[in-house]
């Protein structure tokens, strides 16, 4: 997971094999969100507001998500692709 700047959203990661995209809420836990290329995680990296991105990509067909624990798949501060 890295950290990013946002009020909302502490910090976000991407599983290639999984094609999840995690997100790490400041209050509410972490969320994975699939099937995600490639190329919709590098949009959100390079997004400005991660919250947006979230509800209004992530958060609509054809992504499903669903509660995380993800902290043992990719530990925090670990080389994320």
């Amino acid at each position: 997971m890295q950290p990013v700047t946002s009020s909302w959203v502490a910090a976000i990661g991407y599983d290639d094999a999984a094609r999840e995209i995690y997100v790490e809420l400041i209050e509410n836990g972490t969320y994975a969100y699939w099937p995600a290329p490639a190329s919709v995680w590098e949009a959100f990296q390079a997004t400005d507001s991660k919250g947006t991105f979230v509800n209004e990509v992530l958060k609509q067909p054809p992504y499903r998500f669903r509660k995380a624990y993800c902290q043992a798949r990719i530990p925090r501060g670990a080389p994320v692709s």
